[in-house]
This record gives structure tokens, C-alpha cells and sequence, in this order.
């Protein structure tokens, strides 16, 4: 995280409580120097036919076309799935290259104007989503 601290602000957010959140923070960043902002279940929306709480990025007040969410689980952005970078679940293997290759991917994005359109053209989204009206904000 060090290395991407150098160009984007870090947050965390998780689908579980504020607790939860607070252990993983203290966790992640024990020395509180490297997450700016962390995100709860109590900033999620309840979607009831799909029984899951989204992450829309938007509730948040922060700027879109600079913001990037990185889940394992792609259905937690259903509002926004031009935001989402899907990666998979770590198992605690320790040859695991996930993450590292995740920082890499990541730092593809220092010096782009809009994450939405490097992420939908990265990952074969469909285009419609280029014009969508939530790319307008």
C-alpha cells in the first residue's frame, strides 16, 4: 500500500459492520498512516431482491472518474460496475502474486482522467457504458 500511497488516496470499504471495519483497519494500518478513509456496512445500499448490500461509490461524495474499487465479490458494485476491479479471494497461500500484480495494474491508472473508461476498456464491459448518464458526473 505504501507504494500506491504515493498517488491515490487509499480507503477501505467493507460490507461488514463498523466494528469489523475498525479490526480490519487496525489490521491493515496499524500505525494509521496509510488508509485516508474507511467505509462500512452502514454506508451500503440494501438491495432486497438480490439479498446484498452495494457499494455505490456515489453515497460517498467522491469523484468518479477517480475512483476505483477494488472487491472480490463484483455483485457489491452493482450501481457502478465501470469502478470495480475484481480480484479473487485470498487463501493464505504465501506464493500467492495476486496482490503484487494487483499493485501493478493499479499504478496503470496514475495520470488518468477518468478510471471509468480505462477500466471498462481494460476489462471488455460492455461500451454502453462509456455513454452511460452516471459517466456524465
Amino acid at each position: 500500500m505504501k507504494d500506491l500511497q504515493k498517488y491515490f488516496d487509499i480507503s477501505v470499504f467493507t460490507s461488514g459492520h463498523l466494528t469489523y471495519a475498525a479490526f480490519v483497519i487496525t489490521l491493515l494500518d496499524p500505525l494509521n498512516e496509510l488508509i485516508d478513509h474507511f467505509y462500512s456496512r452502514e454506508h451500503t445500499v440494501f438491495i432486497p431482491k438480490l439479498k446484498l448490500n452495494s457499494k455505490d461509490l456515489a453515497l460517498l461524495k467522491v469523484d468518479l472518474r477517480q475512483s476505483l474499487l477494488v472487491d472480490n465479490c463484483s455483485k457489491v458494485c452493482f450501481y457502478r460496475p465501470e469502478n470495480l476491479i475484481p480480484v479473487v479471494d485470498f487463501k493464505g497461500d504465501s506464493n500467492d502474486t495476486h496482490l503484487l500484480k494487483l499493485k501493478e495494474y493499479l499504478l496503470t491508472f496514475v495520470g488518468c482522467s477518468d478510471f471509468r473508461v480505462k477500466v471498462i476498456n481494460d476489462l471488455g464491459l460492455p461500451s454502453a457504458l462509456i455513454s452511460a448518464p452516471a459517466l456524465q458526473s
